[in-house]
């Protein structure tokens, strides 16, 4: 059986890692891949590292879209894959109509819904269509959390007998080990007399950072030895830091701008938050939980999905920096709650079957593959 895999852009967020996850479980397993791309990130390098054959096309941003969709729909006509899981908000529609006119069958895989930046009317038409089109158009429709499924279920853009759930693939060799979290805590000056919360994620505004500022201001005068650290880059990184100067929190809060590895700061810190407006099904929470550190995160779709409130992190009402401060100064003061957090989390991780997971999207593939 050969598959397929449709991504469009090939950036730094969780869409190519969700790609790879994958693609490396099912190239254990021993199936035929073949993966379309857009970009020239970490894809390329990944597929080359594996062997998995990949095909570069000019889909990298959507004003490519349409340049690119007819090479597209050679490239399936070429490589004939039996399935073609379908990745991402504009590869969803593209893959979809591209995979028809092709002949080939596919899987409609909602790593980053439309609907969730309906902004404006046209916004909220334009993504209607976005989402309409590949479930349709789709064998299956693979929602990530349970979340997103009530989402498109209620909307009534697929039907029970089409929806599926199925998680991320999280590869546990990512968590980085004790030399390494040490590392970032010499090479950037973590003193060990502090306690450190990491906000690891793109300063964009999905994120709202400003929430996080704004609960700093009462973390720090609560907790004076607790430092911020916000790890990513993004158009709003000069707004949030002329925001920080203005709250009086730049000497507890630092920006340290994009890093390779985001996953080391979290398993160098000891808190970690997040304040997301939407998600999808982020890594970050996995990512946390892995590296054992309890985190606080607004209680929105993608979030709190993937954390057990009080258990192994705290869930916020989103907009609320009063409760984001209160919360994450409770475990600041507590080394105990911290490391009870943290070991719930890591058992939560622990207990996720990858294995399964893939074995589950195998099952699913060969179903669709056999349809006629």
């Amino acid at each position: 059986m050969k598959i397929g895999h449709l991504i469009h852009l090939d950036g730094p967020g969780g869409g190519p890692e969700a790609v790879m996850n994958l693609a490396r479980g099912l190239h254990e397993t021993g199936d035929e891949q073949i993966v379309f791309h857009g970009g020239e990130g970490r894809l390329p390098a990944f597929c080359d590292s594996l062997g998995i054959r990949h095909v570069q096309l000019p889909i990298e941003r959507k004003s490519q879209l349409l340049y690119g969709f007819f090479p597209l729909v050679r490239a399936f006509r070429r490589t004939r894959p039996d399935v073609v899981l379908t990745q991402g908000q504009w590869a969803g529609p593209i893959g979809a109509l591209a995979a028809a006119l092709a002949g080939v069958k596919t899987i409609y895989i909602t790593q980053w819904p439309a609907f969730y930046t309906d902004w404006t009317p046209f916004r909220a038409w334009r993504n209607a269509w976005a989402e309409w089109i590949p479930c349709k158009l789709a064998r299956r429709v693979i929602t990530l959390t349970p979340s997103v499924y009530y989402q498109y279920l209620y909307r009534g853009w697929a039907s029970e007998d089409k929806l599926v759930i199925l998680p991320n693939i999280f590869n546990a060799s990512s968590v980085p080990g004790q030399e390494e979290a040490a590392c970032v805590r010499r090479d950037f000056g973590w003193d060990n007399k502090n306690i450190h919360v990491v906000s690891v994620g793109r300063l964009a505004d999905q994120k709202r950072v400003d929430w996080l500022l704004q609960a700093w201001r009462e973390v720090q005068n609560e907790c004076p030895s607790a430092r911020l650290w916000i790890v990513g880059d993004g158009p709003e990184r000069s707004r949030l830091e002329n925001m920080a100067r203005s709250l009086g929190i730049a000497e507890t809060c630092r920006f340290l701008g994009a890093q390779p590895r985001g996953i080391a700061f979290m398993a160098a810190a000891d808190v970690v938050a997040m304040t997301s407006l939407y998600e999808a099904c982020a890594f970050v929470p996995l990512e946390a939980k892995a590296c054992g550190k309890p985190l606080v995160a607004n209680a929105v779709d993608g979030l709190r999905d993937n954390v057990n409130d009080g258990v192994d992190g705290y869930c916020v009402l989103p907009g609320n920096p009063g409760a984001l401060a209160q919360r994450i100064t409770e475990v600041v003061k507590d080394p105990h709650l911290r490391l009870r957090m943290g070991a719930a989390g890591r058992a939560a991780v622990a207990a996720m079957n990858s294995r399964q997971t893939i074995e589950h999207y195998k099952s699913l593939v060969a179903a669709v593959a056999r349809e006629r």
